[in-house]
């Protein structure tokens, strides 16, 4: 029994080796696993603070967006109340241009239509020379008659 006992147990020597590698590995790997855990905590800790950061810089976009929309639709409103006026203006000017082509018109018309009656006054008034000539020769025909 003796034989099988020493078989089976492990000498001191080989435990003291053992432990001695364990501890060896301990010394290397402990350090290691604890900064694992260091990077690893500080990890899930700026996971954490994503998510606050994430809404904060949305909310920054969110009011860059809005002024840029103010902005721009100020700008629009802008240019549409200047388009406006300058639509305006330029139909007051087509107005008065018109105007003033209607009134040249007239002038016109008016001047051609007193050269047109004194035309007319003057072929009257030989007409009715011309009548009276023949209504005097009339008379005086059957006179002699």
């Amino acid at each position: 029994m003796d034989n099988s006992q020493e078989v089976e147990t492990p000498k001191i020597t080989e435990k003291v080796r053992f432990w001695e590698e364990q501890d060896r590995i301990n010394k290397e790997l402990i350090p290691r696993v604890i900064k694992q855990h260091e990077l690893f905590t500080a990890h899930i800790e700026g996971h954490e603070t994503t998510s606050i950061r994430i809404g904060a810089v949305e909310a920054r976009m969110r009011e860059a967006v809005e002024a840029v929309r103010k902005q721009t639709a100020e700008e629009l409103d802008a240019q549409i109340s200047a388009l406006e006026t300058h639509v305006s203006e330029s139909i007051g000017l087509a107005k008065r241009q018109a105007a003033e082509e209607a009134s040249k018109q007239l002038s016109a018309l008016e001047v051609d239509m007193t050269a047109t009656v004194s035309r007319v006054k003057r072929q009257a008034m030989t007409v009715s020379g011309i009548s009276l000539i023949v209504a005097a020769a009339s008379i005086i025909f059957a006179l002699v008659s």
